[in-house]
């Protein structure tokens, strides 16, 4: 039975060099479709604040349905937790959602802004 032998120096170098040029391929077609994600992504995004504020607002209106599915989480067993408490817990929840998709949106425009004067 033959041993393999070890590789050089020559052939390390080589096979390292071919696997970081692959590497940097991917990252760029990674990059590339995460950039798209976010562009198509952007349109759902407006539309799911605009549902989200009227929910909250709804929320502070009106209160809260008793069956509601969102409150499930809120919910623990051998926690006695008041009907204001939850409520509190849903709305500061849907705040805080509501800021992260303001977030990513101003991040789009952000990015759209750099480039809106590129022709291509």
């Amino acid at each position: 039975m033959a041993k393999n032998p070890k590789p050089t120096m020559e052939e390390i170098i080589t096979r390292t060099v071919a696997a970081t040029r692959l590497s940097c391929v991917r990252e760029t077609q990674d990059v590339f479709k995460a950039t798209e994600r976010r562009l198509y992504a952007y349109p759902v995004l407006q539309a799911k604040i605009k549902d989200d504020e009227e929910t909250l607002e709804e929320l502070a209106c009106h209160g809260m349905q008793e069956r509601s599915k969102s409150i499930t989480r809120f919910i623990k067993s051998g926690v006695r937790l008041e009907p204001d408490e939850i409520k509190e817990a849903v709305m500061l929840d849907l705040r805080a959602t509501i800021d992260g998709d303001k977030y990513e949106i101003s991040r789009i425009e952000k990015a759209m802004a750099q480039i809106a004067d590129d022709e291509y």
